[in-house]
């Protein structure tokens, strides 16, 4: 199974951290964030990966070319209209890759345990699939994660500003070809972002979700205070 990282945003408010280039390549670890997100997928058994670029993207491709994709198949895809909706990103992926083949998706900013990624490779199959986090009360910046609300394992609404909620996206999917063509509904209608492409589906095929395994940790390093938070527990996240 391939994985697409979608690295096409600006990330402004990280600038004073990272010099206005793209926040996957600030230093983590021995490498990047961008490396850490590889490997972690390398260790749940992925090894073929669609980084799409937008932003910078120059520096992001010449970021891997030096480092031999840290051991990985790469291929790079631009994403020219990247200022846009962050669903486009993913749309253009999934337009890119065999109809056939369901994918894994990752923001290039969400730091995941391998076992949480092998918890959504392994999921229940023939659904359309998210990460989510039930222990609510331990996430980093809450009022910045994404909210879930469930009717039983399933998703009945997604946003950052739901009044009622059971869950945070942890920003991993599992999507096949019924996700693009959501996509590409919500994008007509004028709805760009990859939870808009959740709703359209939620009312169609459904959208399952696949629970944080205990023991596993995620963050999105979305500011300066996520990413000191990231450094400070690096060791967690592999």
């Amino acid at each position: 199974m391939k994985a697409i990282i979608t690295a096409a945003g600006q990330s402004s408010r990280l600038w004073e951290t990272t010099g206005r280039e793209p926040k996957t390549l600030l230093p983590f670890g021995n490498g990047s964030i961008l490396s850490a997100i590889l490997e972690n997928f390398g260790a749940a058994g992925v090894r073929d990966f669609l980084v799409v670029v937008g932003y910078r993207g120059d520096l992001i491709a010449e970021h891997l070319r030096t480092h031999g994709g840290f051991g990985f198949a790469v291929e790079i895809l631009e994403n020219p209209e990247w200022h846009r909706g962050n669903g486009l990103s993913v749309l253009r992926a999934l337009t890119h890759l065999d109809p056939e083949e369901p994918v894994l998706l990752s923001m290039s900013d969400h730091l995941v345990s391998p076992g949480a990624l092998l918890a959504v490779r392994d999921g229940p199959a023939a659904t359309n699939l998210l990460l989510v986090d039930f222990q609510i009360g331990e996430v980093f910046d809450l009022d910045d994660a994404t909210k879930v609300l469930l009717e039983g394992e399933r998703i009945a609404d997604i946003g950052k500003d739901l009044p009622r909620y059971d869950a945070l996206d942890c920003g991993v999917f599992r999507l096949d070809q019924r996700f693009r063509i959501a996509m590409e509904r919500a994008v007509s209608q004028g709805r760009e972002g990859i939870s808009d492409g959740v709703r359209e589906l939620i009312h169609s095929a459904g959208f399952g979700t696949v629970a944080l395994p205990a023991g596993s940790q995620w963050l999105d390093i979305d500011t300066p205070d996520a990413y000191r938070h990231a450094l400070a527990r690096r060791a967690t996240f592999a």
